[in-house]
């Protein structure tokens, strides 16, 4: 993708490819923590709303 997009030879394209690699699935990561994250703060909140009303 690079040699084709960039325009980068082949020695110069496997030397940047690490890094976009790494920094592509660093940004997939962050996404999924986050609606992880999301839907565990959802869950507090229901958890929460109908833990209060027990008796």
């Amino acid at each position: 993708m690079v040699v084709s997009v960039g325009g980068y030879r082949l020695g110069k394209a496997l030397a940047h490819s690490p890094s976009i690699v790494f920094s592509s699935i660093n940004i997939f990561f962050v996404i999924f923590f986050i609606l992880i994250g999301i839907v565990m703060c959802a869950g507090q909140i229901i958890g929460a709303s109908l833990g209060q009303n027990l008796r």
